[in-house]
């Protein structure tokens, strides 16, 4: 009976897996919004509610948490000539530039989970065609789990290793330090 049970369990799983956007369509999606809004810094609440469903709630909760301790931080610092703590890149591209176009082979999930490395590049178009510098690339690996009966992103890895999550979660903590009340 308890085979049955898990086996019938099991069944169910991959016909919702089946059932939900791809892991392909959630990066699409999801891409398809980074390389358009041209935002340098944390989204706002507005453009996290595009993002429902294709990010994680884990994910999303740590930015909505950043962007209220980022918010404090240029409050307190309003009257001064002080510089805010605040995030200057955009945390979706992982660097001081812009990617405007990515590029990512099949995804293959695996026991709920996936990870996908994107490959990011920014064209200068003020620089030569096949001229040194006019591409720069990068690697970031996204992570995606099945939640929820869906697939979401639940973190990025930047090529030194650090990850989205954890680059929010020092913003967090040192957020209290800088930002005064």
């Amino acid at each position: 009976m308890r085979i049955l049970l898990a086996i019938c369990l099991l069944s169910l799983s991959l016909i919702a897996q089946a059932a939900s956007r791809s892991p392909e369509k959630v990066l699409q999606d999801f891409y398809s919004w980074v390389l358009s809004t041209r935002k340098s810094t944390l989204p706002t609440p507005a453009e996290l509610k595009k993002l429902t469903g294709i990010i994680s709630p884990h994910l999303k909760n740590l930015i909505i948490e950043a962007s209220q301790a980022e918010k404090r931080c240029f409050e307190s610092v309003k009257a001064s000539t002080d510089k805010p703590y605040y995030f200057e890149s955009d945390v979706f591209i992982g660097n001081w530039g812009r990617a405007n176009e990515v590029a990512y082979r099949n995804v293959e999930p695996k026991d709920g989970r996936a990870t996908v490395d994107v490959t990011h590049f920014s064209v200068n178009p003020k620089i030569a065609k096949g001229a040194v510098n006019r591409v720069e690339m990068w690697i970031i690996r996204v992570k995606l789990n099945f939640n929820e009966g869906a697939w979401q992103i639940d973190d990025l890895e930047y090529e030194d290793g650090e990850t989205l999550t954890s680059v929010i979660s020092d913003y967090l903590a040192n957020s209290k330090n800088f930002c005064r009340s």
